[in-house]
């Protein structure tokens, strides 16, 4: 800091090829950013390394929601931002700011770590609420009810992600977050991953799905349509990314449906088989 040497020190000693240089900083150093310069057989180096006053937040910071998880029918959350001074005073009168948002996750199972329980082809975009801000009252709480928007069809799951910030008198924020799982669909059908993505023709092609309920338990007896289509087309002809690709597929003017069919799923995952006829 400021230009000046406080440490120096020639290491010849390695361990496991690692050389250490261990330096001790004092309360009265400046913070700020140090700078380290290393010669290994004349070859310098330099990196920059923060040191940093840490100061302890002075609030606790607490969301309370009566739902530890919401459904499809749930149209309205309700719940209470709570703040109290460390050594147990409400915090009364300071500022709060609070984020709500439903957002798109990908459903998984850790029986099944290779499926994917997602439909690709459909776009799901964050829904936020806007942001509250609110005083806190005399017990150091603020209270939200957010009224959710209709919502189109789902890819795979939902989460309610709640995020707030009580402003301490210093101006410096301390943030709390919340997390709801949204339970959107009673059963889950997944296909596993193939471990290759090239294929020449005449490959036959197994693909294992499954039919799961809402924890993941297998089950059986559930009708499973399925298609496959082909494209002659690669996907960075039009697309700026495959992800992009999988939502708009059906659009593309060379996809061709070579197959479908229906199966029941049963006590233990089922096989699609395909035999690839031409290129695409």
């Amino acid at each position: 800091p400021k230009g000046n040497l406080v440490y120096e020190r020639v290491n010849k000693s390695a361990k496991d090829g690692f050389y250490g240089f261990d330096v001790q900083t004092l309360p009265t150093d400046f913070t700020g950013e140090w700078k380290a310069e290393l010669n290994v057989a004349g070859a310098k180096f330099v990196k920059s390394i923060k040191v940093e006053e840490i100061v302890p937040y002075t609030l606790k910071v607490n969301i309370e929601c009566a739902n530890n998880t919401l459904s499809t029918s749930d149209r309205v959350v309700n719940f209470d931002v709570e703040s109290k001074y460390l050594f147990g005073m409400p915090s009364a009168g300071l500022s709060n700011l609070t984020d709500v948002s439903l957002n798109p996750v990908e459903k998984k199972f850790s029986s099944f770590k290779d499926f994917i329980f997602s439909n690709n082809s459909i776009e799901f975009s964050e829904i936020s609420s806007g942001r509250f801000e609110e005083k806190l009252d005399e017990s150091g709480r603020a209270s939200y009810s957010w009224e959710i928007p209709e919502y189109g069809a789902v890819p795979s799951a939902l989460e309610l992600n709640i995020k707030t910030k009580v402003i301490e008198k210093s101006g410096r924020p301390v943030h709390w977050s919340m997390k709801i799982p949204v339970k959107v669909y009673e059963k889950y059908s997944g296909i596993k991953q193939l471990e290759n993505s090239e294929f020449s023709n005449g490959t036959n092609l197994k693909f294992t799905v499954v039919s799961v309920d809402e924890a993941g338990k297998i089950s059986s007896g559930d009708t499973l349509e399925y298609r496959i289509y082909r494209t002659k087309n690669y996907w960075w002809w039009e697309y700026d990314s495959e992800a992009q690709f999988r939502k708009n597929y059906k659009s593309d003017k060379s996809l061709e449906l070579v197959t479908s069919g229906t199966i029941t799923s049963g006590a233990v995952p089922s096989y699609i088989n395909y035999t690839i006829n031409d290129y695409g």
